[in-house]
């Protein structure tokens, strides 16, 4: 079995951190694991290429991964355990958001997000189907691209004034959940946030303050 690691980075740099956490992952029993960090203007086109080369490569499986996650050693045996005991297309895990979206009512600074059907956010507390979520770290078969239409990913902005309507990780999401082949995440696999200091999920509780108040 063949598991391509996707690094979808198009920068010459690196978080320092991240680089020996992803020498040292560790690959499921029988795994052979190659690395790829493609090109692209857009993460949209680096996510593209990826599945290119993993499919010219002959992947089973496809683990994207940003260059800003720290992740743990067994983050991909866990990762695969759950795919392949639960029968899904896809399964992602839960890492913090970097920073504060006040236009998300209700949510944290620095909370892992998922979002409803109606928009709303939530961080998950089970496994589960997420119609929104996120593409920092998931797991996904292969064969899941040959049954979508291209483009595999894209943002959905206005073209008139450009502002942004959906995230490439949200319309993929949809797009996975409205085909029947859905996201499931596992708020149990964490990897660390980097920016100035790896955020991990205490970050969610340490900053109160910072939420816009609103009257009951």
């Amino acid at each position: 079995m063949k598991i391509a690691c996707v690094i979808p980075w198009n920068s010459p740099f690196l978080w320092a951190k991240t680089v020996p956490a992803f020498l040292n992952v560790k690959a499921p029993a029988g795994a052979e694991l190659k690395w790829f960090m493609p090109a692209g203007w857009c993460s949209a086109r680096r996510k593209t290429a990826g599945v290119e080369q993993a499919m010219a490569w002959g992947a089973e499986l496809i683990w994207f991964v940003d260059a800003d996650q720290l992740v743990e050693e067994d983050v991909l045996i866990r990762l695969y355990a759950k795919l392949r005991a639960h029968g899904v297309a896809a399964v992602g895990a839960m890492q913090p958001c970097r920073g504060y979206f006040p236009q998300f009512k209700g949510s944290k600074p620095f909370q892992p997000l998922c979002w409803d059907e109606k928009g709303q956010p939530f961080t998950p507390v089970e496994f589960q189907p997420v119609m929104y979520g996120s593409l920092n770290c998931f797991l996904i078969e292969t064969g899941v691209f040959e049954k979508l239409s291209r483009p595999w990913f894209s943002e959905r902005y206005n073209v008139t004034t450009m502002a942004r309507l959906s995230s490439l990780d949200q319309h993929f999401t949809k797009k996975l959940w409205d085909s029947g082949m859905r996201l499931w995440v596992d708020p149990d696999i964490r990897p660390k946030h980097m920016d100035a200091v790896p955020l991990d999920w205490t970050f969610q509780g340490r900053f109160d303050d910072l939420m816009v108040k609103t009257d009951a």
